[in-house]
């Protein structure tokens, strides 16, 4: 019986020994270690040198180049308005007539009152028909100046231009080819000078206007492609480019930036839209954004070696949210686990199943 028990007591200090010397070592700075597992299955990618695509991403509304709201600067009763909502209409159209008879009526007295001080002025002149012979050009204009005003045609001429130009006031043209939206009257209505009538844009110059970091805005320049999204139909993709670039950093630290639209197809203006920049950098090292991961709030990326995996500190520097550019701890052409690393700990053994 003695026996039995001394040879029992060997056996569990030799299973002890034994358990104890394999257990792996891991550096001590990581304190979120996961549970080493036998073995698990990743996927590789190589690390790779090659021209990194930084990704500016940025949300803004959609403009037009040419879009006015239209006043009315003079009083009067609206008596036909020429267009409809959305209708395109060309430069000069008249969309909006008002009542004419008060202007006109200022016009037919200024003409009259500009016939009688012509023929006033007329006789006032043939008595100054000998005296204006022996003058000088300077002094003889000087003298019909002097006639025009005294025989009142010089003040009816100017309140002739004004009753004229009021009267063209009651008829309202399209600025510009566009499309005329947001009527605010209708006909009947009396409508005082500064009323809103209608806002007119031209669908063919549609730019989308952004916001964008300063740290990233020295990065853009005229003519950088874009595809922009509407947020109502993200799976619509647009082509545009940059097309204006303000070089004003405002009080949140972003820039203006005005992409030009090629195609507006179901752009309108004031539509919320997503705008994605891809912008070329330098040649560097890049990996998969999978492959990194934090530990301790620090980024490491997992590599394959002698089917283990070896965990590495690296700096990263620009994501374009599917590549993670690395500035220091990884090389060129080392297998880099981008799945199931989340589970991961130093010298983990390791299967990679690439398909």
């Amino acid at each position: 019986m003695i026996r039995y028990i001394v040879i029992c007591s060997l056996v569990f200090v030799s299973a002890g020994c034994n358990s104890s010397t394999s257990v792996k070592a891991v550096p001590t700075d990581d304190i979120n270690l996961p549970e080493i597992k036998k073995n698990v299955s990743v996927t590789t990618a190589k690390a790779q040198r090659k021209d990194f695509e930084y990704q500016i991403s940025a949300n803004g509304k959609v403009r037009s180049g040419k879009e006015q709201m239209i006043f009315a600067e003079t009083d009067g009763k609206l008596l036909a308005l020429y267009a409809t909502m959305g209708e395109f209409v060309q430069s000069g159209k008249i969309i909006i007539q008002l009542d004419t008879l008060l202007p006109r009526h200022k016009v037919n007295r200024a003409e009259l009152q500009v016939f009688n001080a012509g023929k006033e002025y007329e006789s006032q002149l043939l008595g100054y028909e000998n005296l204006l012979k022996d003058r000088t050009p300077v002094k003889t204009a000087d003298i019909k100046k002097k006639l025009r005003i005294a025989s009142g045609l010089a003040e009816g001429e100017e309140s002739l231009f004004e009753a004229g130009y009021e009267l063209s006031k009651a008829t309202i043209r399209a600025p510009f080819k566009g499309l005329v939206t947001d009527i605010k009257v209708q006909e009947g209505q009396f409508v005082k000078a500064g009323t809103e009538l209608f806002r007119i844009y031209d669908p063919t110059d549609l730019r989308l206007e952004i916001r964008v970091l300063e740290s990233d805005v020295t990065l853009l320049h005229k003519g950088l492609t874009a595809i922009i999204s509407p947020v109502s139909a993200s799976d619509q993709h647009i082509a545009a480019y940059v097309q204006e670039i303000n070089p004003y950093i405002d009080e949140n630290g972003l820039a203006l930036v005005k992409l030009g639209i090629k195609t507006g197809g179901i752009l309108f203006p004031g539509m919320n839209c997503t705008a994605l920049l891809n912008v070329p950098l330098h040649k560097s090292i890049v990996v998969a954004k999978e492959a990194v991961i934090q530990r301790s709030g620090r980024s490491i990326v997992f590599t394959v070696e002698n089917g283990v995996a070896r965990w590495n500190y690296v700096t990263v520097g620009r994501d374009n949210g599917k590549e993670v550019e690395i500035l220091d701890g990884i090389k060129v052409s080392q297998e880099v686990i981008i799945s199931d690393n989340l589970q991961l700990a130093n010298e983990t053994p390791v299967t990679v199943q690439n398909k």
